[in-house]
């Protein structure tokens, strides 16, 4: 017991890290990869990599049974973002621009598998950073979009027009799966998992929740005073995993939704008396298909192709405001992904590896207005990375990712859900990643 302690302690480090602070989603609301090697590969792992245990474990449970021993892969690394938030209101001739102050955030996974190779099954937990974003808009006169809300004491407009002030987004989603394998023969393997997750999250101005007018001036106002706030859910994953021939494997997962309990936060009204808002969001459904091809003794070639059920989901489904001026939803399509990832052995002890990432944007561009402080529309990512085995029990590996510049635009919207003329957001967002990683039997 004593040879895991450090183990575990390195696994609560990585929750730690992992809600640290969060801006990482690459293809919505999920990151593109796990880990160094994964990242690298462009998030291609379903149906196996012997050199990507946390790509292969997080993407198909039925993976594990690739692994021999005790084998456990750690990585860190962190998110270098640049997002932009445009806006115009041309009754008012005015054009602004706002950055997001967020500029280096960190990320960490952690991966264990069991596997005595007499039996048959292989068991592994793991800690998986699955998503997050981090946006932070301060105040500005200039910008429409960050202006104070209508109403409040430094609106320079009073009650004839407002934004909604500082904007500040940021959630964390860790998912800690634990799950088994079960080889049926020198073909097929089966895989199911338990997936716990822990999300946090804030949302200011709360625009999810009835805006109030307590102080009666006739001016509804959002609750500005929302801090992190936690939830808890858990959903299941299902795989199974094909050699079908000594060279080509082919791997299928279906991911449940993560059904998570609602955020609840206690926050003051105009006049500062108490008031609890809540605000429901779940993970959505996901299908996986992989395939993995070992073209010559060194080099492998993998790609995946997922499906994301957005639309299906709490929290991305509905769109606009309701009758009591809360948003409804995000009101995401739902989305396709292809990743693509080739690895090759260039010395005894080196590999190196390239990858693709594709995912189709499920924010439409008359909703970028809805989705101001989830500017999550990236769609091309290319990858690179290496690993170093440094002994027969160790090595290290290296990853980079670099998610090119999307931007979109769209009219404002009011409360009775209808655009408002002469009026203009755009958001934008590029950003680096990198990671390193540790791979060690023990």
């Amino acid at each position: 017991m004593k040879k895991n302690i450090p183990l575990l302690l390195v696994s609560f480090l990585l929750v730690f890290l992992n809600f640290y602070g969060v801006s990482r989603a690459s293809y919505g609301y999920f990151l593109h990869g796990a880990g160094a090697v994964n990242d690298s590969l462009g998030g291609a792992a379903t149906a196996g990599n012997k050199q990507d245990l946390l790509g292969s474990l997080y993407r198909n449970p039925a993976n594990a049974t690739l692994f021999e021993g005790r084998i456990a892969s750690v990585s860190v690394g962190a998110v270098f973002p640049d997002a932009t938030i445009n806006s115009s209101v041309s009754a008012l001739g005015m054009t602004g621009s706002s950055d997001s102050t967020v500029d280096v955030i960190p990320l960490s996974n952690l991966g264990v598998v069991f596997n005595d190779k007499t039996r048959p099954m292989a068991y592994y937990f793991a800690i998986i950073g699955e998503a997050g974003l981090h946006l932070d808009l301060p105040q500005s006169f200039s910008n429409p979009i960050c202006v104070s809300q209508a109403g409040k004491s430094d609106n320079p407009y009073g009650g004839a027009f407002g934004g909604f002030g500082a904007i500040e987004t940021q959630m964390e989603v860790v998912r800690i799966p634990f799950g088994a394998s079960y080889q049926i023969d020198n073909k097929w393997a089966l895989g199911f998992s338990v997936g716990p997750s822990v999300a946090r999250l804030k949302f200011s101005p709360a625009a999810f929740a009835a805006p109030d007018d307590a102080n009666g001036d006739g001016i509804y106002t959002y609750p500005t005073g929302v801090d992190h706030e936690l939830a808890f859910g858990v959903g299941f994953q299902a795989g199974v995993r094909c050699q079908a021939t000594d060279k080509l494997g082919i791997g299928f997962t279906f991911t449940s939704p993560t059904w998570f309990n609602d955020f609840k936060w206690d926050v003051t009204d105009e006049n500062g008396n108490s008031r609890t808002v809540s605000h429901h969001v779940d993970r959505p459904l996901t299908l996986h298909l992989g395939l993995s091809y070992q073209a010559t003794p060194g080099t492998i070639f993998v790609m995946d192709c997922s499906w994301i059920n957005y639309s299906g989901t709490k929290g991305f489904d509905e769109i606009g405001f309701d009758s009591n001026g809360s948003l409804k939803g995000l009101g995401w399509d739902d989305q396709w992904t292809v990743a693509l990832g080739v690895q090759h052995d260039i010395l005894v002890n080196w590999t190196i590896r390239a990858g693709y990432n594709y995912g189709t944007n499920p924010i439409d561009d008359d909703i970028t207005f809805h989705n101001v402080g989830n500017p999550l529309h990236n769609e091309h990512h290319l990858s690179c990375g290496l690993s170093w085995k440094v002994t027969e029990q160790m090595s290290i590996d290296l990853g980079y990712t670099h998610a090119f510049e999307t931007s979109q635009s769209g009219s404002w919207y009011d409360a009775t859900n209808q655009a408002v003329p002469g009026t203009e957001i755009e958001s934008s967002l590029v950003y680096d990643q990198v990671a390193v990683g540790l791979t060690f039997l023990f």
